[in-house]
Parts: C-alpha cells; structure tokens; sequence
C-alpha cells in the first residue's frame, strides 16, 4: 500500500473523506463563505477526481480531491486546509524537513480547529489513529494544558499518521515547533474573538456575540451598529487574517514575544499620529481590550495620589454598561481578558475598598435632556463636597455618549481645573471616536486623559479600546505600584516601554486577539483619515440630512433629540455632526419596552419575508434586508423602561461613498446607496412595529441571546 492510499484510508475512516464524484453544490457553498472566499479570489484551486490525497499544494494551486467535495465537511476542511498550506509555503514536492512538517501540521489543526469553531463540525476520532510515533507525539505534546490538549494533540497525530512518517529526530523536532507554535494556529475569527470579557464570546451557531455581530464579515447586511460593535468589512478582516500569518511565522521561529512587541510599537504610534498628538507629545497610548477595561487606568492614576478617591460619573446610562464597575476597580464581566472567571461588583486585588461613586444623570425620567447649566451645577457640588473631605476626585466626562451627548462645556471644564488643580481629575469618555484631532489635542492638552476605541466609529472587530495619557498623569503611572488585579486586564507589550513598573507587573503572555483586532482597526482609521476633512464632513453632512428625512417620512418612527441632531449646517466638522441616530419605535397598540427592542434589534438582522405573507411585495422585500443596528439604549435613569435603538454611521460607511465602486460610478450614486440602505432600515423597523403581535412570537427560536454552545478561545 502507498503512502497515498494509506493516508486516504486514514482519512475515510476519520469522515474526512465520501465516495468519489464531481463538485457539488457543497464545494461551491464553502468556497463562498465571507472568511474564504476573499482568499481565493486570487488564489487558484482545482479539482482532481483521481487525487487520492485529499488536499495538497502544487505549484501554488490548491488540489482538492473530488471524493471530498460532496459533503459540506470534508469540503470545508480541505478547503481551509488548502488555503492554510498555501500560506505556509507547505508544496507537495517540498524536502520534508522537521519546518516542512511543522507548517503541515499546523495547517491541519487549523483546518480541524475552524470547522470545529466556525462550523460545530467534529471531525477528529481519537480511536482512528495508530502509528509507531503516537507515543513520542503525546510525550512532547503533553505538557500542553486541558482542554486543549486533547484535540491538538490529536491534529498531530492525525497528519504524522496520513504521512506515514517513522519516528526520527525531525519529527520530534517539528513536532515541538509545531506545538510552540499551536496558540497561533487557530482560525483568524476566533483568535479575534479572543482577549476579551464575555461580550467576546461567540455563539458558532448562530455566527453572533451578544451584540448581534460577526467575527467574519457580512457585506450582505446593512450595518448601522458602529455605536454598539460591527462585524468586520471585509478589508478589515483581510489585514488581520495576513498579521496571523505572521504570528505563526514569528512562533514558528521563536520570534513570537518579538514580533508582538514590534507590531505595538507602531500601533501606538499610529493611534496617536491618527488622533492628531504631535510626535514631540508627551502623550501616552495604552491600549487595553475594550473601552471598559480603559477605566482602570484612570482609577490606578487617581489611587496614585495616596487619597481616598471619588469618582463622578456623568451620564451612566449614556456609556457602557460596565463602567461604573470598572470606574471604581470592581469586575464588570463573568470572564476576564484572559479567561478567568471573574465575580461583577467584586474589586479587582489591589484596590482600595473607601472608592466612593457618584452618578449625574443627563437625562430625566421622561428621556428629556436636562438643561447642561443643571448638570454642571450638580457636578460643580459633589466635587467640592468630595474635596473639601480632602478625596481625590476622578470625574469622568462625556464626549459623545451612546446617543451622541456631550457635557459639561469646555469653559466649565477649564474653570474646574483653575479652582482644583491637581486635586480633580478628568478622564474624558470618547470611547465612541466621533471626534476631530484638534478636539482630542484639546482634551490631553488640558491634562484629560482620553478613552478611545478603535472599534466604534472606526468599526474595527470588537472590541479594541485605548486610553490616551497626558504628561503629568503618565508621571503618576510611572512612579506607582499598579493594582495586582491587572495581571487578568492588561497585555505587557501593548503598555509603552517607559512604564516599566506597570508593565513588570504583567503576565508574558501576549494577548492575540487584541492585536488583532487593533490592526484591523488602525486600517479603517487610515482609510478614513485617507479622505480629506472637507470631502469628508460634505459626506457625513449629506448623511446626516438624509437620515432626518428619512425619519420623518418613516411612519411609526421618532427621532429622539439632542443638541447635535438638528440639520447640519456647512460649519460643522465631525465632532458636532450627528452619526449616531436615536430612534423610538410608536405604535398606538403598544409600547416598545427595553427588552422589546432587544427582540426588535434581533428581528431587524433576521429575513422576515417569510414571516409576513400579508403584506405586499415591496414591503416583504424591505422585511427580508438583514440589517445591524446599534443596541437599545435607555432614556432616563438605568432602571427606566423607556428606550430607544440607534442607528449610526461608522468611518466603513464613508469609506464606501469615497472608495467602493462596487456601489456605483461616482460617490454622489454610492452616497444614494448609504441613504437607500438608511431608509429600507427605517422603513423594515416601521414594519415590524405594525406587524409586532406576529413577529415578536418568532424571534425567541433565532435569538443568540439565548444559551448555545459558546467557544472562547483562551491563552492556554
């Protein structure tokens, strides 16, 4: 028996492998997968009805089997597989050298780890496999930790297997490369999807986080979601799929640690160049896995000063749901970033148990905005109270809330820090990034620290948050002991080497994901920051005033205001231009509560066409768009049951008017497009407001929101 025949046996008796015939529809479905068709548009794959091997690499062209394409599985696997081994240089004819070995066994474990994330498919039977080198796989395999040891070691065995390979030194050789190399080989979705709190978590089965989006892109949906999270465009994801490449190149060659740390270097460097801090500014950049976890930084400086702190949140309801948790150094999630459980409301070690918290609401019970003059007097007096008590204030400030709020002003900033000085600090939540560069220069030149994301208005993958440092905080960073909790939050080489006591308190590990993540979204802030300011603000001006009348003709819809909503005027830059849209849902039959919209923010990305046979074909066309929105938000108090949805624009958006010509010849005909998708969403929100009594039974069976089987891949 040839080592062929023998590994197509190995591979029919794992399932890998059905009965000979032609391409079917099941090839054609997986090469069109959003993850893996972009791969393959320049990257040629043939298929070989009497290739007994079911996947492997010639000449640059991916050979697939013809018995492995007629069940979605094997196709699937050879199919990933391929692009895998092209991507490693792996060639048929190669010399098998212990590196040859290693990038062929990775490439394996890649393919089995996709199908068995992305897809819910098992596809590797322990009991199949046999050999004389299975015992010196295991011994240098089994110092990796559960649970994934057993499905890697068993990816090993199975390649050492189909290759017929006699035990030798460069087996064990590739084997131990491969194996330091294995946190890498993992699908570039779910890597992304790693280094975060339980809002990461992906549910495979339905394809979604919590929030409703994708780890993969999904150019087929309408996406308004930027304020909340957006599946990654499909250049995005591109940019991080190649940086995972090279994480395997760097770890292949012990070069991992390296590599991460090179690769920070110039994210920081990017970030602050994008925000507009001059090269000459003593501005720190620390990215962190989202915009909560930002809050710590902020608490860690204000403890600094050796009082009992107090901190002042503005807006609670307006920003994310865990930062008043985070803000006072307590857990906001059940999982840390790097997978530990955690308990929400219990202090990370480390953290005094005296930090007091404030809320100032900027809304009323009735969703109203109360006047700016009120909520400044309010803040003006628990500041004084709390520094009179000789407390260390830590207000934390809004710069463009979920739905678009921005307080106090500038001038009652400035006045606070001439009466407090050193005794009041400001930490400026703009973690949605709707900001111009000389409005960040003004905030760190006033010595607030700022939260940004990349993964808000720059709709990045989620989550990628940053907090950005001015001088005389970066000082406190340096010269004091960090929290111990830390250690479950931070990555060592995403904090600036000069912060060296901060970032020796850190584990080694790098965090994969964040990196991922924030190169995929350093790229979407250059292509918007590509695009000059006045072409720029023409478009988000035009946006903005077709979105007002787009309410305004959508029956059952309500605009709900704020000062940044009215029409747009030629004056105003991105800082004072509406992005983010807050709409209620009316209807005379019923009142839409919070976790009503939760159910309608689901309904909005299903295809409903079906669902509706009563309606005529327009509207049944309109209710099939799968569109994302932005989370429902709260108007009022956090216990208030009135809210809203939003829809908001994010940089993909104007990357599209000024870049796709997919979308039509010239930009005014690709803005036509934008506006045409707002309306259709507009338009299927009415719909499902006058169809509610049937549509809202349907939802519970396709909601995320319930408990599936969820995968996190975790630093083990």
């Amino acid at each position: 028996m040839t080592p062929e025949q023998r590994a197509f046996e190995a591979a029919d008796s794992l399932g890998v492998v059905t009965a000979a015939g032609p391409p079917t529809q099941a090839l054609v479905e997986v090469c069109g997968l959003p993850e893996i068709a972009p791969q393959l548009r320049e990257q040629p794959l043939r298929v070989f009805e009497d290739q007994v091997v079911p996947v492997e690499v010639c000449d640059g062209i991916i050979r697939i089997a013809g018995a492995v394409c007629g069940e979605f599985t094997t196709a699937a696997l050879a199919v990933r597989e391929g692009l895998e081994l092209v991507t490693l240089g792996v060639e048929r004819d190669d010399d098998r050298t212990a590196d040859w070995l290693a990038r062929r066994i990775l490439a394996r474990f890649t393919a089995v780890a996709y199908l068995e994330i992305r897809h819910g498919r098992h596809v590797i039977d322990p009991q199949t496999v046999s050999g004389p080198v299975r015992g010196a796989v295991r011994a240098v395999v089994a110092d990796l930790p559960a649970p994934a040891l057993d499905i890697r070691q068993r990816a090993v065995e199975v390649v050492v297997d189909e290759l017929d390979l006699p035990a030798s030194r460069d087996l064990t050789h590739a084997v131990t490369m491969a194996t330091g190399a294995l946190v890498t080989a993992v699908p570039t979705a779910a890597l992304m999807a790693s280094g975060g709190d339980d809002r990461q978590l992906v549910d495979w089965e339905s394809g979604e986080n919590r929030y409703g989006v994708s780890p993969v892109p999904r150019p087929w949906f309408a996406s308004f979601s930027s304020c909340t999270a957006s599946s990654p465009s499909e250049h995005a994801f591109g940019v991080a799929d190649a940086l995972r490449i090279e994480l395997v190149e760097a770890a292949l060659h012990d070069r991992l640690f390296d590599f991460v740390e090179e690769h920070w270097v110039g994210i920081r460097s990017h970030v602050a160049r994008s925000l507009g801090v001059s090269p000459n500014a003593d501005v720190a950049v620390l990215p962190t896995p989202s915009g909560t976890d930002a809050e710590y930084i902020g608490l860690l400086a204000a403890v600094a000063t050796g009082r009992p702190v107090t901190v002042i949140i503005v807006g609670p309801s307006e920003v994310g749901s865990g930062t008043d948790r985070a803000a006072t150094g307590r857990h906001f999630s059940t999982q840390t970033p790097n997978g530990r459980p955690a308990l929400p409301g219990e202090l990370l070690v480390g953290v005094p148990d005296d930090v007091r918290v404030e809320s100032v609401d900027v809304r009323r019970g009735d969703g109203s905005l109360r006047p700016v003059e009120e909520l400044e007097d309010e803040i003006g007096r628990h500041v004084r109270r709390h520094i009179g008590d000789d407390q260390q204030v830590l207000v934390h400030l809004v710069d463009g809330t979920k739905t678009g709020i921005r307080a106090p002003r500038d001038a009652t900033l400035k006045s606070w820090s001439d009466e407090f000085g050193d005794r009041l600090d400001m930490v400026v939540d703009a973690a949605q990034t709707r900001i111009d560069q000389e409005r960040m220069g003004e905030h760190l030149d006033a010595g607030r620290s700022v939260i940004m994301t990349g993964s808000k208005f720059f709709a990045g993958p989620p989550f990628s948050g940053a907090v950005l440092v001015p001088a005389a905080i970066t000082e406190r960073l340096r010269a004091c002991a960090p929290f111990p909790g830390l250690v479950d939050y931070l990555d060592r080489r995403a904090i600036p080497p000069h912060l060296t006591r901060l970032r020796g308190a850190l584990p080694d590990e790098p965090n994969l994901g964040l990196l991922l993540r924030w190169w995929a979204a350093s790229r979407e802030m250059a292509a918007f920051l590509s695009v000059s300011p006045s072409i720029r603000d023409e478009i988000l001006r035009a946006l903005a005033t077709g979105v007002l009348d787009a309410v305004e003709a959508a029956p059952g819809i309500e605009l709900v205001p704020s000062p940044y909503t009215s029409a747009p005027d030629a004056d105003r830059g991105l800082t004072d231009l509406p992005t983010i849209f807050t709409i209620r849902l009316l209807s005379s039959d019923h009142e839409f509560t919070f976790d009503d919209l939760r159910l309608v923010q689901l309904l909005a990305r299903i295809d409903l066409s079906a669902h509706s046979p009563t309606v005529d074909a327009a509207s049944r066309a309109v209710l099939g768009r799968q569109i994302e929105l932005g989370q429902p938000v709260r108007l009022g108090p956090p216990t208030s049951d009135l809210a809203a949805l939003r829809l908001a624009y994010g940089a993909p958006t104007l990357s599209r008017v000024v870049f796709d010509h997919t979308r039509g010849p010239d930009w005014r005909t690709r803005l036509d497009r934008e506006l045409l998708d707002t309306r259709d969403a507009l338009l299927k929100l009415s719909l499902i407001a006058h169809l509610w009594p049937d549509l809202s039974s349907i939802g519970a069976a396709d909601s995320p929101l319930h408990d599936r089987r969820q995968y996190s891949h975790t630093k083990s």
